[in-house]
């Protein structure tokens, strides 16, 4: 699913309105790319070394991670969580540490679009398809 232009994409993290790649029906992820200046890949590493200033399960994510490269900064949030991006966006935590990124960023946050993704099906430990004991199952044992 494309979320628009480059141009739509930033001004949706400029303005808050950054919510609109978390559906309410499925899984989603938001990838935001921030560019770093040159040198800069250290403090960046600094900064995330203690983690989010952020819950993310307080949040509603069901995972954050971020990767860093020479020139940029990846954030993936993914949540299946309806309203987990406004909650996001309304930490004031979040808004209080992205001020320790100022001297570091080379140009305006960008979000990406999945271009392409496979995930395996999980085995689900309580998913069984044996019968349920009730009236009329039996195992050999006695039926009251």
């Amino acid at each position: 699913m494309s979320v628009g232009t480059e141009a739509d994409r930033a001004s949706r993290v400029q303005d808050g309105s950054m919510a609109t790649p978390f559906s309410e029906s499925a899984p989603s992820r938001a990838v935001l790319v921030l560019p770093l200046i040159e040198g800069a890949q250290q403090r960046a590493a600094e900064l995330l070394r203690n983690g989010p200033p952020f819950d993310p399960g307080e949040i509603g994510l069901g995972g954050h991670h971020v990767f860093l490269t020479e020139n940029e900064a990846v954030f993936l949030f993914e949540s299946d969580s309806p309203g987990a991006a406004e909650r996001l966006l309304s930490t004031s935590r979040l808004w209080a540490a992205a001020a320790a990124w100022k001297d570091l960023v080379a140009g305006p946050p960008r979000l990406a679009d999945n271009a392409f993704s496979w995930v395996r099906a999980r085995d689900d430990d309580q998913l069984s398809f044996e019968g349920t004991p009730g009236p009329g199952y039996s195992e050999g044992g006695d039926v009251f």
